[in-house]
């Protein structure tokens, strides 16, 4: 499960220097778990980077509500060229935010970790659902989702009953094993 909560975490971060994606927040507040998010990177920025990016934030926002929708915005390579050209011509304005954009720039999506993660996701939801649901409700489908399949690699109750307790201390060996 740690994996995929730090991908989880790695999308939100990337959802939250996306200023397409932000169009939809409300208000030009700090994320919730903004800087927790950035703090579980173990490491990667500084405390003064981080502090830049939370007081660069209200203002990366007022720039953020200036952009309009556009149709392009359902097309992934207009969509990148789009965002690219936002951090362009504002990673001057605000250069720790802009740090963090070179930081999930750099990020390899080809994983079989986050291939897990976008399958799921196109499972679960639509391309217009997926660019309005709030990050919460798509975490909790994807935890569900993790959850299902976890629980399904397990055993039920009944088997164990059937199979006796020896076969379970088999089955939680290897199981052990697999956690190293």
């Amino acid at each position: 499960m740690k994996e995929l909560e730090k991908d989880l975490i790695l999308l939100k971060i990337c959802q939250y220097v996306n200023p397409i994606k932000m169009l939809g927040n409300a208000n030009n507040d700090l994320p919730i778990n903004f800087e927790s998010d950035i703090r579980s990177l173990d490491g990667w920025f500084s405390e003064a980077q981080i502090k830049g990016m939370c007081s660069e934030w209200r203002n990366y926002m007022i720039e953020v509500k200036k952009l309009d929708r556009l149709e392009d915005d359902l097309d992934p390579t207009k969509l990148m060229a789009r965002i690219e050209l936002f951090w362009q011509e504002n990673k001057f304005k605000f250069k720790s935010l802009a740090t963090l954009v070179r930081f999930c720039f750099t990020l390899t999506t080809s994983s079989a970790a986050a291939e897990r993660l976008f399958s799921v996701l196109k499972n679960a939801f639509s391309i217009l659902q997926l660019k309005s649901a709030l990050t919460d409700y798509t975490s909790g489908v994807i935890k569900l989702n993790y959850n299902e399949a976890f629980i399904n690699a397990y055993p039920s109750w009944d088997e164990f009953r059937e199979k006796g307790f020896e076969e379970f201390e088999d089955f939680r060996a290897a199981d052990e094993d697999d956690d190293l």
